[in-house]
């Protein structure tokens, strides 16, 4: 759908409702259903795959900079459970959710120094 309509490279934005989820099958019950359940796919039908490689460079380096400074890979047992749900359900597309999951990184990070 983004390749059909030249949106490939920089998505649909955040303003309109994605496209493929303006059905009303697709709506939910209430209709009020504009996400698509995987966070990956929609952070590319929104920013497109300029947008997506940007948010997965961003937690590249900032793991690149975790497990260099704590030589282990205790992160990833804090975040893969997190990414892995985010991949089935709408978690991510609220406030609450990241919100979350970056003070837990930050305070992974807050311990790694002090220690």
């Amino acid at each position: 759908d983004l390749a059909d309509n030249n949106k490939l490279s920089t998505g649909y934005g955040f303003i309109s409702i994605i496209p493929a989820m303006d059905d009303p099958i697709r709506r939910g019950e209430d209709g009020t259903n504009e996400n698509v359940h995987n966070f990956l796919i929609n952070i590319l039908a929104r920013a497109g795959v300029i947008g997506l490689l940007l948010y997965l460079s961003f937690f590249f380096f900032l793991f690149k900079e975790i497990t260099k400074t704590s030589n282990n890979f205790q992160v990833f047992n804090l975040v893969t459970p997190i990414f892995i749900t985010s991949l089935f359900d709408a978690s991510m597309e609220n406030s609450h959710f990241p919100i979350l999951l970056y003070i837990t990184i930050g305070l992974y990070i807050q311990n790694l120094t002090k220690n």
